[in-house]
């Protein structure tokens, strides 16, 4: 077996980069609505803020589901009479 760290873990230094990023972000929290404030144009503060927004709450991916080899599906329904 090769030595080595474990497939998909980050090496040191992009943990450490990562590590202080956060800790930059962590400290500019409370600068943030001012900066946003200084930003003339609504459209261009809009963007900003929704870009920085998703570090905190991430895109959800699309989904496409498929039937066989990415044919349609076919669904079946069926009603119970009630008791």
């Amino acid at each position: 077996m090769a030595g080595g760290r474990p497939p998909g873990s980050p090496n040191k230094a992009t943990a450490e980069v990562r590590e202080a990023i956060a800790e930059f972000a962590k400290a500019n929290v409370p600068q943030m609505s001012e900066w946003l404030a200084q930003v003339e144009d609504p459209a261009k503060r809009l963007d900003l803020y929704l870009r920085a927004l998703e570090y905190y709450i991430p895109k959800l991916a699309r989904t496409e589901v498929t039937g066989e080899d990415g044919g349609s599906q076919e669904h079946r329904f069926t009603w119970l009479s009630p008791k």
